[in-house]
């Protein structure tokens, strides 16, 4: 004898067991999910700048408000990159100011302000500190895990770090030594475990107990090693082109001297090779131009010299071709030629 189901129960299954401890779990997921939405909406939301008009109109006005920090006082550019630097962070502009200081040249973030961005960017397992010993041996602890990495970083900074770095008692070690032992080992650990939340910026503790370096008094030192470069690649000095005279007046009065002195014919045509001279030859007129062509005259019929057999007079007419002739050839290389 068969049994027909009713549609009802066709679709009707037996209900999956669930244990108790897998019940509470999602009750309290449900829980933290209803707290977390009642405290957003409870909060305000904080006021964001979206464009650069608006980050420098608040700038100038939080500037002169005199409820800023003493560091950003009618200083509103130092404003603008601290309110850039907050929000890579996700720091509302008033949060940026009340955070991030500048101490000795460098933005740094109040080591308070630390915990409260890693455990808002939800990369963060768990937070833990404590300190050991008392006295010289009084160590305090920082450690640090993320939800990604089973390993966690642990910072440590105690009275001994504090005396080799030349801290301990002195300024705020010695109003609140504990409290800043623990700010500079929750400054490593941090840093270590979640650079890529707090962008490389370091606690303003720490940026504190750094000395500038102008105050240090030392002279910076660069050491160069010795290179021996290969001769071949080494450009050749090359020879500076000559002076260019103050007017042709003392061109001519230095160029005389210099002709007098010429003892051959070659140091003659070298000196009339010069291009300064050509120049002369072409630009000069009237009473400079026969000064300058009485001397090399005077140079050329000094240095042409007289062949065997032969008088003065056609000695003198030697020269005086020979002038002609190196004055022609001068006259035809014109322009490009010339130059080159």
């Amino acid at each position: 004898m068969s049994t027909t189901l009713k549609p009802a129960d066709r679709f009707y299954r037996e209900p999956q067991a669930t244990t108790e401890a897998h019940e509470t779990g999602l009750l309290d997921q449900i829980l933290e999910r209803v707290d977390a939405i009642a405290v957003q909406q409870s909060r305000p939301s904080p006021v964001r700048l979206q464009t650069w008009a608006e980050i420098e109109r608040f700038a100038e006005k939080a500037a002169k408000s005199g409820m800023v920090p003493k560091d950003y006082i009618n200083k509103p550019d130092a404003i603008v990159i601290a309110v850039m630097m907050g929000s890579e962070l996700g720091l509302a502009p008033m949060q940026s100011l009340q955070n991030i200081a500048v101490i000795n040249g460098r933005p740094s973030i109040w080591g308070d302000a630390m915990p409260g961005l890693i455990r808002a960017s939800g990369k963060c397992e768990y937070i833990k500190e404590w300190s050991t010993g008392e006295g010289d041996t009084l160590t305090y602890f920082c450690e640090a895990k993320r939800k990604d990495d089973p390993t966690p970083s642990v910072g440590k900074f105690g009275v001994a770090e504090a005396k080799k770095a030349s801290l301990w008692g002195k300024d705020l070690y010695a109003k609140y030594p504990q409290r800043m032992l623990l700010a500079r080992a929750r400054g490593f650990g941090l840093r270590d475990a979640f650079p890529d939340v707090l962008k490389g910026l370091i606690s303003a503790e720490e940026a504190r107990d750094m000395v500038p370096f102008e105050a240090t008094g030392l002279t910076p030192r660069i050491e160069h090693s010795a290179i021996h470069p290969d001769p071949e690649q080494v450009m050749q000095p090359t020879e500076p082109p000559p002076p260019k005279p103050h007017t042709w007046g003392m061109f001519l009065d230095e160029l005389g001297p210099e002709l007098a002195g010429a003892q051959t014919g070659e140091e003659v045509d070298a000196i009339l090779a010069r291009p300064l001279v050509q120049k002369a030859q072409d630009t000069l007129q009237n009473g400079a131009r026969d000064r300058l062509q009485h001397m090399l005259d005077e140079a050329i019929k000094r240095t042409a010299g007289d062949p065997p057999g032969m008088d003065s007079e056609a000695g003198e007419v030697d020269a005086i071709l020979a002038r002609r002739l190196i004055q022609k050839a001068q006259d035809t290389l014109q322009n490009g030629a010339r130059d080159v």
